[in-house]
């Protein structure tokens, strides 16, 4: 994975298997609802509780990629900024 060259490319992969490893986990909470109850929640509120925590990791990644991340480097000459006068 490219990165910028600062750890990031890190944190957006351990952030996509956060994404995954969420999924996973309504899965598993939607085929045996009685899993939750080992935490404390009702099913439901164990699935709300992941949409939220999905949610939030889905805005972050799409920050990231707003701010630049994921998408190929700019050029100068591409943007139409030039040297001269």
């Amino acid at each position: 994975m490219r990165g910028r060259g600062d750890g990031s490319s890190l944190l957006l992969a351990a952030a996509m298997g956060a994404a995954a490893l969420f999924h996973a986990l309504f899965a598993v909470v939607g085929a045996a609802p009685e899993l939750a109850g080992a935490v404390g929640l009702e099913p439901i509120q164990a699935e709300a509780v992941l949409l939220i925590l999905l949610v939030v990791l889905g805005h972050g990644l799409v920050w990231r990629f707003m701010a630049g991340e994921g998408r190929p480097p700019e050029n100068d000459t591409a943007s139409g900024v030039s040297g001269g006068s």
